[in-house]
């Protein structure tokens, strides 16, 4: 009988030290799964942080893009108005001759019209005289 009683506490300690070593793999699997998460989870805020990082700089970018965009075009804009200003001033004072010497050359057509218009024109553009009209032609020397 006493073998059995040293035998059932060599199977009672037996149990007692199989539940310490599984409690303690339990453990060590606990902290090494608590030690992976935590390493997974520092991998993720990383990972968010460059994803962020580079969304940011996108946006930067982008911004300062259209920034000069703009200014590009108000520049181009101010330019362009002063040159097409510039160029509406000469065409009014072109047109304004234009419009002086087609009055001009009306009052002439309508003159021309006329029989002494005619008269006029032929005595000053073809040197013709009329009849009992003697012609003197002045020469420079």
């Amino acid at each position: 009988m006493a073998s059995l009683c040293n035998y059932g506490v060599t199977i009672v300690s037996t149990v007692r030290v199989y539940n310490y070593q599984v409690e303690q793999i339990r453990e060590t699997n606990n902290t090494t799964v608590s030690k992976r998460f935590l390493e997974k989870q520092e991998q993720l805020k990383k990972q968010e942080k460059l994803n962020s990082l580079i969304i940011n700089s996108l946006l930067i970018s982008v911004a300062v893009f259209l920034s000069f965009q703009f200014i590009r075009g108000t520049y181009l804009n101010f330019d362009r108005y002063v040159t097409l200003n510039d160029k509406m001033s000469s065409l009014k004072a072109l047109n304004i001759n234009a419009t002086y010497e087609n009055d001009v050359l009306k009052k002439k057509y309508k003159s021309y019209n006329s029989p002494e218009g005619l008269e006029g024109l032929a005595r000053d553009y073809l040197n013709l005289v009329g009849e009992n009209e003697i012609s003197v032609v002045l020469k420079k020397s």
